[in-house]
């Protein structure tokens, strides 16, 4: 919990004293993320990390400067004084969940074959509980839904039913899958790409593959009870080359 606010009256002693704290303490002490102000409270949220090869890219005059001057730092440098009351944010408690991995060899997707389909129900029901008054679930997918015509097969190269996809989101409240590991490749990259479209279709989100890098390039950030939270995924390698 946030301490209580005061209200604070912070004399500058001169525009040359505050221009050589700014520019010097802080700018030699802090992450240049932590130099950037803002006025307005609501935008007061962590930055979303970027692309960090175009990032490294700019370098010298290219590069926006860190510290931003704003009219309130104006006013201080103008007047010598400035009134500053911090805002008031409310505590935000997340409860958050992490299961894994999620996968299925040959003798578990043959359990839950019916007539027609699979159903896998019965193989998360018991730890739905556990799981499904969390605000926000995280599971590792460490299989493919690459779908019926490529034939579904466990260890090695892992290719699932698709319908597990949905009993994520009904039984158990899937919010989010992580598809980054050794396994993403097993079905080659049209397994990985419709592996996505059946995480879509069940209406969950999925972040450490993508069908392209334009999308790659683009954080996954959830919000979560006024929260903006970045999740980010990664794996050592595939078991099978990586074709882009």
């Amino acid at each position: 919990m946030l301490p209580q606010p005061k209200k604070t009256k912070l004399r500058l002693i001169s525009l040359l004293l505050c221009a050589a704290l700014l520019g010097g303490f802080l700018g030699g002490c802090l992450p240049a993320a932590a130099l950037t102000q803002t006025t307005d409270p609501a935008a007061a949220q962590p930055a979303a990390a970027g692309n960090v090869a175009g990032d490294a890219a700019q370098t010298g005059s290219d590069k926006e400067s860190a510290l931003e001057i704003t009219p309130e730092m104006a006013k201080a440098f103008q007047n010598g004084e400035i009134s500053v009351e911090d805002t008031v944010l409310p505590p935000i408690r997340l409860d958050l969940c992490a299961i894994g991995d999620v996968m299925a060899h040959e003798g578990t997707y043959k359990a839950a074959q019916t007539s027609k389909s699979y159903d896998f129900t019965a193989m998360f029901a018991e730890i739905a509980p556990y799981v499904r008054d969390t605000d926000y679930l995280v599971g590792n997918l460490e299989t493919t839904f690459a779908g019926a015509k490529r034939g579904y097969a466990g260890y090695p190269s892992f290719n699932t039913p698709e319908q597990m996809a949905g009993t994520l989101k009904t039984v158990l409240g899937m919010d989010l899958l992580s598809t980054a590991n050794n396994h993403s490749l097993d079905t080659g990259f049209a397994g990985l790409s419709s592996t996505l479209d059946f995480l879509d279709a069940a209406d969950i989100a999925h972040t450490g593959t993508y069908r392209s890098e334009a999308d790659r390039g683009k954080p996954f950030i959830a919000q979560i009870k006024g929260a903006k939270i970045a999740f980010l995924s990664y794996t050592y390698g595939s078991n099978t080359p990586v074709p882009a």
